[in-house]
């Protein structure tokens, strides 16, 4: 058909058109969802290496509501335990970046010693 690119008539020229906008929709759609959403690249292995800041972040404020609940309902030998936990994870939240780096080094690590395995 592309041989004949000559011969095309208009309505051709127009799906052809559609064609090529719809790509160009789907790739420009594909790229901003993941710039909006901070999507992590996979590594050269097809292994997607951490989470982003905005997820561990996320992740940490789920854990501590649950905590807080937990805490609300512990014994006394149980409280002194969440009481750390819920310390470590203020921790982590008030430096989220160091904390995400921390966390991206612990996955590195399992990563390789699964590929070890």
């Amino acid at each position: 058909m592309l041989d004949q690119i000559g011969n095309w008539t208009l309505q051709d020229w127009f799906v052809a058109a559609g064609v090529l906008a719809s790509i160009f929709a789907a790739f420009y759609a594909i790229l901003s969802y993941y710039r909006k959403n901070d999507v992590p690249k996979p590594g050269g292995d097809g292994i997607i290496s951490g989470y982003t800041v905005k997820q561990l972040e996320n992740a940490l404020n789920k854990r501590e509501r649950m905590v807080r609940r937990d805490l609300e309902r512990a014994h006394d030998a149980e409280k002194a335990l969440l009481e750390k936990e819920l310390a470590d994870i203020r921790e982590k939240l008030a430096r989220p970046d160091e904390s995400h780096a921390e966390r991206v080094t612990e996955l590195e690590r399992v990563r390789k010693e699964l590929a070890d395995y």
